[in-house]
């Protein structure tokens, strides 16, 4: 029976302590050894925030174990994921050339973790963009537009203005008036 390249990939409950994890790691590694499958690589075991909340928990210790084994291992494998409590998802993937090499790369710390999960120091290159933006702004021509909108704009207020005060005065006089006239009626 020819053997596949796998990785798989299980979400822990957050509430298990450093000691409880490495024995539940500890356990699916024998498992797989026991099925004859060659463990290949065991990352770290890492608490990270999830997407969506599972199991009523927004937090999960996320595990990967990638190995070389028997396609008849995954369901065993599985099975014990769906029986052990502590596990909230799971999910087992066979490997294609492609993604094998991609995680050969990934050991020798071509793609180190760090590089990929630190952005990039870009303070001195935003100052750049903000000394060019204000170079640009200066150079470029004013649409015809925003041009004649200033030129309004520097005559003072429009007519518009202008009626809308005239209106509220008016409308302030005659209120006073009929106010005045309910006070003669009386």
């Amino acid at each position: 029976m020819e053997l596949k390249n796998y990785e798989t990939v299980f979400i822990m409950n957050p509430v298990m302590s450093e000691s409880e994890i490495n024995d539940k790691v500890g356990e699916f590694v024998k498992l797989l050894e026991k099925l004859k499958a060659e463990i290949i690589y065991k990352s770290p075991a890492k608490s990270r925030r999830l997407a969506y909340p599972i199991q009523k928990k927004q937090t999960g210790i996320y595990q990967i174990i990638e190995f070389k084994g028997a396609p008849d291992t995954i369901e065993t494998l599985e099975k014990t994921y769906r029986l052990d409590i502590q596990v909230m998802r799971f999910l087992t993937i066979a490997l294609d050339k492609h993604g094998i090499e991609y995680n050969l790369k990934k050991k020798k710390s071509a793609f180190p973790e760090s590089f990929v999960s630190k952005k990039p120091d870009t303070s001195k290159e935003d100052e750049k963009s903000r000394k060019n933006e204000g170079k640009h702004a200066k150079e470029r021509p004013r649409s015809k537009s925003v041009a004649k909108g200033d030129s309004e704009m520097e005559k003072g207020p429009s007519k518009e203005v202008e009626l809308k005060e005239d209106s509220k005065s008016k409308n302030q006089e005659n209120e006073s008036d009929n106010s005045d006239d309910t006070k003669n009626k009386k």
